[in-house]
Parts: structure tokens; sequence; C-alpha cells
């Protein structure tokens, strides 16, 4: 009888899926490791860094600058034509997104999902398993937890040094003089009246204020300007007799009545604004002395 070579056997759409994915990995697996440069043997350096190795000065070490990875180009070549599909859900879109109804073919890693990558094939190219090197990101750094080390036993202990502290104010006692404000103020405000005919101003003479206190108790007994040039002063300003509530009060009003009576002649009627306002004066001193009826004595001496 004559005989009939048996027709062959239908393939499956799956089965040439399969074969093609298989094939095309294994093509790029292939393509890369003969493309990956050769290693050069390391030169073996006693202790230390290696030349351009990590470490000082080298690639990596400290200071050095860190370099961005090379951009990946697209493979060059057309694309593959790919396998009919309807989404990506489909089993034929493993790892390529389905455009134009077909997936499979790339020009570019944009046209594979994160699982694949446009890989250049016999068959032009093709979103194929991403399975490392190209476009596959470097792991992020592991940084080492700090390690708490108990310390030995008996160890010494660090005391905390003790912070300075300031020393305690020591208070000022308060004067006895009673006459401790108006002996300042009769330096303030000769000055500020010295200042107003732009003369420099005086000091106070602590030291000659006790001799001339003696003098204003004198001249109560004696008349204004009994005891004229006992302390060495140079000129002298009195304030006899005066009422008044406070030694402040009486002398602020007594000095404005002596700068009231202005420059000119004769001496006798402007002798305390000269007094007060002479150039060459550089000291100033005044006394006080209430009489037991309560009336306030004041003397002013001048120093050059």
């Amino acid at each position: 009888m004559p005989s009939r070579r048996p027709s062959p056997r239908p393939v499956s759409a799956a089965f040439v899926l399969v074969t093609f994915v298989f094939a095309s990995t294994w093509v790029a697996a292939c393509r890369r490791e003969d493309d990956a440069p050769p290693v050069a043997p390391q030169a073996s350096y006693g202790g230390g860094y290696a030349p351009g190795a990590y470490g000082p000065g080298g690639p990596g070490g400290p200071g050095a600058p860190t370099q961005a990875p090379m951009p990946t180009a697209p493979p060059q070549g057309p694309r593959a034509l790919g396998f009919p599909c309807a989404s990506d859900a489909d089993l034929v879109c493993a790892f390529a997104h389905c455009q134009g109804g077909a997936c499979g073919g790339c020009g570019s890693d944009q046209d594979c999902k994160t699982s694949g990558v446009c890989t250049s094939t016999p068959f032009g190219n093709a979103c194929l398993a991403r399975l490392g090197g190209r476009g596959v990101p470097a792991p992020p750094p592991v940084t080492a937890s700090p390690t708490f080390v108990p310390p030995p036993p008996n160890a010494p202990v660090p005391v905390p040094f003790p912070t300075p502290t300031a020393p305690p104010t020591v208070p000022v006692p308060a004067s006895a003089d009673r006459f401790a404000a108006a002996r300042q103020l009769c330096v303030d405000r000769t000055n500020e009246y010295r200042a107003k005919v732009g003369r420099r101003p005086v000091v106070r003479r602590p030291d000659k204020e006790p001799c001339i206190d003696g003098e204003a108790a004198a001249d109560s007994k004696q008349g204004p300007h009994a005891t004229m040039g006992r302390c060495n002063e140079s000129a002298q300003n009195a304030c006899p007799d005066y009422p008044g509530a406070t030694p402040e009060a009486t002398l602020s009003d007594c000095l404005a009545q002596m700068f009231a009576e202005g420059p000119g002649e004769p001496y006798s009627a402007h002798g305390h604004y000269l007094n007060m306002t002479e150039p060459s004066y550089t000291g100033v001193a005044c006394g006080f002395f209430v009489t037991p009826a309560g009336k306030l004595w004041i003397v002013q001496d001048f120093y050059r």
C-alpha cells in the first residue's frame, strides 16, 4: 500500500515564546561575557594602599571626588517583531510593555518593564530579563551602627569638672558722711556750668573735703571767707547761713545764683561766676556745716 509521510504536529505559541526567550537570554549573556574587559592582575603591596586603589589620595579615599555612573546608550539596530498581545498582563509580555498589539521588541529601556532591559539580539532589539550589569543600580552602602563597649571592671569613673562660679559680691557699706551726695553734686553741677562756656571739667578733691568742712564751721562763727587759704585753695566761693530742706537742694540754688552773676567787672559783683569758670582750675571740693539753728554753711574751694 502506498505510504504517506505523517504530517508534522503543530507547535504551540507558548513553546515558541519560551524558546525565543531562552535563546535570546543565552545570546545576550554570551555577548556580555565576551564584551567584558579582561581583569588585569593586581600587584601586591606590603601594607598601605596600592596606587590608584581605595585609600588616602586614591579613588574613593578620603577627599576623593565621587563620579556619577556613565549613561547607558540604547542598543543599535531594528526592533524585534515581538508577539501579539492585548495588554501588559499577557504571558508573552513578561519583560516588555504591550505596544501596538505586540510586545517583546524595543527601541530603548523605556519599552521594557522594570524586570527587563532592551538588549540587541539576532532577531532585533528585544526586552530580556534583567540579569545584572547594565541598568542594575548599585546597592546602597551599609553603615555599621556604633556598638556599645562596656568599660572594664574597676575602671575609674570620670568626675565632671566643677563649673567655676563668680566670687560673691561684697556689699559696700553705706557712707557715714551725711553730705556724701552733696559733695558729688558740687562737682557735677560745677562741671555742667563750666561746659556751657566751653571750659574743661574739674575733678573732685576728696582729700581736701575734711579741711574745707572745718573752714565752713569756722566761718559760721567768724563770717564768710574768714578762713580763706587755710586749705591751700586758689579761690573760694561761699553759701553762708542758708536755710533749706536738704544740703543738695540748698547747694543747687546757691550755685545757680553764682552762675547767674555772669562775666564782667567788678570782681566783687561777678567773682562767683569767674571762679566757677576759670580755665586754669583743675580741682574742686565742697565743705558743709549745719549750725545749731539748722542753717547750712557751704564753702567751695578751687585748686590748680
